[in-house]
């Protein structure tokens, strides 16, 4: 019996996307380059596209190589509770320093210096099908 591995992007989770060059394209799109982080229960994937094909840096995706490993365990970002999320991207010479800590747990730190890394500033939104997304700052 064999299995394919599936990202939990194709399922119904809730995807925040961030540095997303264009407004008014999907992160997956031809003309556009975005970093995607992928919610699922207890795990998180983390993804970059860069006009349409993907890097997986945390994640297994069938055919597709895992720069850091597979998809990140934790039970930090807790789903239809309020969450605090703190995101900071910041280029530096080596390539785009970025750290995602949620309810005080830092669940990513580091930098992508891989070809394609995105050094521009762009759009920040999600993508939840069949569920709500409220962003508040303070």
């Amino acid at each position: 019996m064999s299995m394919t591995k599936r990202s939990i992007l194709s399922t119904k989770a809730v995807s925040l996307v961030f540095r997303s060059q264009e407004n008014d394209l999907s992160f997956d799109n031809q003309n556009n380059a975005a970093y995607v982080m992928v919610f699922g229960k207890d795990k998180i994937e983390f993804h970059r596209f860069n006009n349409g094909k993907r890097t997986q840096f945390y994640g297994v995706v069938a055919d597709c190589p895992t720069i850091f490993g597979a998809t990140k365990e934790t039970d930090a970002f807790k789903f239809g509770q309020k969450n605090r999320i703190k995101l900071t991207t910041r280029n530096t010479d080596d390539g785009v320093h970025i750290k995602f800590e949620v309810n005080g747990e830092i669940v990513f730190d580091f930098i992508d210096s891989y070809e394609g890394a995105i050094k521009s500033p762009g759009y920040l939104g999600t993508v939840s099908p069949g569920a709500k997304v409220n962003i508040t700052a303070d």
